[in-house]
């Protein structure tokens, strides 16, 4: 005869006969015999049925996996294997003792899975009261993330311990954990209130800091792919917290790097603890250490002298080094920097000269170009990339060779090149007449004009006037610049075009400018009468002169005149 043994809490074994698509009558008489040896200090409820595969065919021992939890939370699960839970030959049986938060008419669900041909069903009910409650389950195809698989554990210090598994992308998952000496319920440790809602890790690894170092513990992974949907549980795995192991080094990447230090690197390896490593190149320690992950610490690398060194990892914790990876690193001498050769250079006055400079490092170190002091008005500019750009447009009196030294250098050697720019003369220049444009000025009055000149050369021109008027002058003042004076008396209103130069001794540059004299108004002169004698019947005669000294038509008149006089 098949027999199952179900482990009941608080009960005892039970032996049935193998069902054969329906629940044996005995089965009924046993279950009412298992709420007589309850203990609780709930009302019990249990579950029970037949489990078939979708071709109605019954699914073998070992391949149905279930688990359930309570109160749309799974804070809190149990799985097939634990007390008062079973299944043998197409029965499962399930009891509702002792959870946290049983209570009857509470909701529970049910994820059962067949880990032969990938079928599986959900069970979501209320939990019974002090009855037992049929419930067949029939598997079907499901879309659900896989069982999870290559799960292992180690214990870094007294209080952590890393269970780590085999990632696929797009799942997260949900860690739970019991002592190992229990075969009551799990419970989430990844997120301890077992929200539903909450995904759970998307790494491959959990770190549990709650264990106490001498007790064994039991875990289990759940999976959840990017719809919500759960998949089987893990196979449990059980972890010795009090068998502490050491960090394992693997490599260092680069393996390589300047000996000033300052190399940003990657050692990977395992049992690195996330609560604190050190970790020692060549006798000194790696500096901006960060555990990314059980698998994974960065940092930079110190000084040290060029050769190979070894590396060791140390957990803070616990105390353990990892055996040291031997010539793990290599500290490279210092390459010396690379200017890409310039050359001499030539450019015509007031010609644009402008040429890159390029230098490389073997070490990767970044570079900063310089130069010497720089002639006339070039500047040359570090682009922060190990280039830089001379930049120079020579004016008319730069013509001349130029010595200028261009350097680059990485903080420890530095290479340089001497070159010369030469500028080369673009001939005698015209002088320059600033602008002076047409002038006015009215009789009696004084027009003042300060000429100015320049010259690309450099050279001070000189200064002339030409067809100056009268009462006007013009004095060169020897300093590029010249002086006009011009007091127009009463008699030259008109227009004077005069020209004024600047000569270099070779070219001239001139301008005519137009000078107006506008006219002034004089007053008209009368030649004295003084006072006139006559006797009566004497005829009195005499002319009255009046002049002007613009020349205008004069019109003379008097007051009323007495008698007959005209």
């Amino acid at each position: 005869m098949n027999k199952t043994v179900f482990y009941i809490f608080g009960g005892a074994d039970v032996h049935f006969k193998k069902s054969k698509r329906k629940i044996p009558k005995w089965l009924y008489l046993l279950l009412v015999m298992l709420l007589l040896y309850s203990s609780s200090a709930f009302a019990q409820g249990s579950i029970f049925g037949a489990v078939t595969n979708s071709d109605l065919t019954t699914p073998a021992n070992g391949e149905i996996s279930f688990y359930g939890f309570l109160d749309d939370t799974d804070e809190e699960i149990r799985i097939e294997t634990s007390i008062g839970a079973g299944y043998d030959a197409g029965n499962w049986f399930y009891d509702f003792q002792n959870y946290l938060t049983e209570a009857p008419g509470n909701p529970y669900d049910y994820y059962f899975y067949n880990s032969t041909n990938g079928e599986g069903s959900i069970l979501s009910r209320l939990i019974p009261s002090n009855s037992f409650q049929q419930e067949d389950i029939t598997l079907g195809p499901v879309i659900w993330p896989g069982k999870p698989a290559g799960l292992t554990g180690h214990a870094v210090s007294g209080s952590s311990l890393i269970i780590s598994w085999t990632a696929v992308a797009g799942e997260t998952y949900h860690v739970y954990r019991r002592l190992a000496t229990s075969s009551g319920s799990f419970f989430r440790i990844d997120d301890p209130a077992g929200s539903l809602a909450n995904p759970g890790t998307s790494n491959g690894f959990f770190v549990d800091n709650t264990v106490n170092g001498t007790d064994s513990y039991s875990y289990m992974i759940i999976a959840e792919d990017g719809s919500g949907n759960l998949g089987p549980h893990s196979d449990p795995l059980t972890v010795n917290s009090a068998a502490v192991e050491g960090p394992i080094v693997a490599g260092i990447i680069p393996n390589a790097g300047s000996y000033v230090g300052g190399t940003a690197v990657t050692i990977t390896g395992s049992n690195f603890d996330m609560n604190g490593v050190a970790v020692d190149i060549g006798g000194a320690a790696l500096t901006s250490v960060a555990v990314v992950s059980p698998y994974e610490i960065t940092g930079l690398t110190p000084a040290g002298v060029a050769g190979a060194v070894d590396v060791t990892v140390t957990n803070t914790a616990s105390g353990l080094p990892s055996t040291p990876l031997v010539g793990g690193y290599t500290y490279l001498p210092n390459s010396t920097p690379v200017l890409a050769a310039i050359g001499a250079q030539s450019v015509d006055e007031a010609v644009n000269l402008n040429f890159p400079v390029t230098a490389t490092d073997a070490d990767g170190d970044p570079l900063t170009l310089y130069t010497s002091a720089l002639p006339g008005t070039a500047t040359f500019i570090d682009n922060g990339d190990g280039t830089g750009t001379f930049d120079w447009t020579p004016d008319f009196t730069d013509a001349g060779i130029y010595p200028v030294t261009f350097y680059a250098t990485d903080d420890i050697d530095t290479v340089s090149e001497l070159i010369d720019i030469t500028v080369n003369d673009a001939g005698n220049q015209a002088p320059v007449l600033a602008a002076i444009g047409a002038q006015t000025v009215v009789e009696g009055g004084n027009l003042n004009l300060i000429i100015t000149s320049s010259d690309p050369d450099g050279t001070i021109p000189s200064l002339t006037a030409s067809d100056i008027p009268a009462n006007a002058t013009f004095a060169d003042n020897g300093d590029g610049t010249g002086t006009f004076d011009f007091s127009p008396d009463l008699t030259q209103a008109g227009i004077y075009p005069v020209t004024f130069k600047a000569f270099d001794g070779a070219l001239v540059d001139s301008e005519v400018v137009q000078i107006e004299v506008t006219n002034t108004n004089q007053v008209p002169v009368m030649a004295s009468i003084g006072a006139r004698s006559t006797d009566e019947q004497v005829n009195l005669n005499f002319t009255v002169t009046v002049t002007d000294g613009d020349g205008d038509p004069l019109t003379l008149y008097t007051s009323a005149l007495p008698g007959t006089a005209t």
